[in-house]
């Protein structure tokens, strides 16, 4: 039986152990997070499970914030490891020394463990390293759970809430580890992004919409009357080809070509009265 430390993060989990081992990444803490197992990708023995009568230890260790982050303006300085309570669960409904049962408890997710309900264990707080551990547990699956701190004039940083099956199994697939180690990692402050200032005008644009045409209108070019600015008004027509302009056009030609015959005649008629006075 090996000892073995598996770290739970906000990010995703890692398994490291303590001699040269496997390191893998669970899927980021969520309501679909799948629980820490160990090294093994999948356990398929349900010999592992049963209750050897060797008791197992599960150790949660909270890590510090980085000493040399700057506090923003409006933010509360991160708050100590030590002191923090955690409290251990078993998740009702799950038989482990079943081929189904075992297989659907690598799949147990945050929501499905809540729904099914948990048993309270213990309830422990962490020394001056942030560390606590739970000790003579039997095999079952535990959900473990950081309680933020009464205090308001500092910032935690509370931990996502994960699941992790004892005993954990090593890479081989057929090795149990007695001692697991949890570290759990501060909640990452999501950053807001940067904003985006808007543009300033351009000068000496010019107008796309006529300044007596509400802005979003547009004009129209098939004769349609324009709807009148107050109710009551009768309707503006637009001047299309074809229209009354055509039609003023055809007018003022007719009106110079009647002016030329009435000059030409008068021109003649003139002329005429000279010839008789002169005979």
């Amino acid at each position: 039986m090996t000892s073995r430390i598996l770290s739970a993060t906000l990010a995703g989990t890692a398994v490291i152990g303590l001699t040269a081992g496997p390191v893998f990444m669970t899927p980021a803490a969520s309501a679909d997070s799948r629980p820490v197992i160990g090294a093994c990708r999948e356990i398929t023995s349900t010999e592992l499970m049963q209750d050897s009568g060797q008791p197992l230890n599960l150790t949660v260790k909270k890590t510090k914030g980085n000493p040399f982050d700057d506090v923003k303006e409006g933010q509360l300085p991160l708050g100590p490891v030590e002191g923090i309570e955690f409290k251990l669960h078993t998740v009702r409904g799950l038989d482990l020394t079943s081929d189904a049962g075992l297989a659907a408890a690598q799949q147990l997710t945050l929501e499905q463990a809540r729904k099914n309900g948990t048993d309270l264990v213990a309830s422990q707080r962490t020394d001056a390293d942030g560390v606590t551990t739970f000790t003579g547990l039997k095999p079952a699956m535990y959900l473990v759970e950081e309680i933020a701190p009464a205090d308001t004039t500092h910032n935690y940083r509370t931990s996502e809430p994960f699941l992790v099956l004892m005993p954990t199994i090593d890479a081989d697939c057929q090795t149990r580890n007695g001692d697991t180690v949890t570290v759990v990692k501060s909640r990452v402050e999501p950053s807001s992004p940067p904003t985006v200032p808007t543009p300033p005008d351009t000068p000496g644009t010019p107008m796309t919409t006529p300044p007596d045409i509400p802005p979003g209108t547009v004009p129209p070019t098939d004769g349609t009357p324009v709807p009148p600015e107050n109710p009551g008004e009768p309707p503006a027509e637009t001047d299309t080809p074809g229209g009354p302009l055509a039609s003023t056009g055809a007018n003022v030609l007719w009106a110079l070509i009647a002016a030329s015959a009435l000059i030409t005649g008068g021109v003649l008629l003139v002329r005429n009265r000279r010839d008789e006075e002169s005979e």
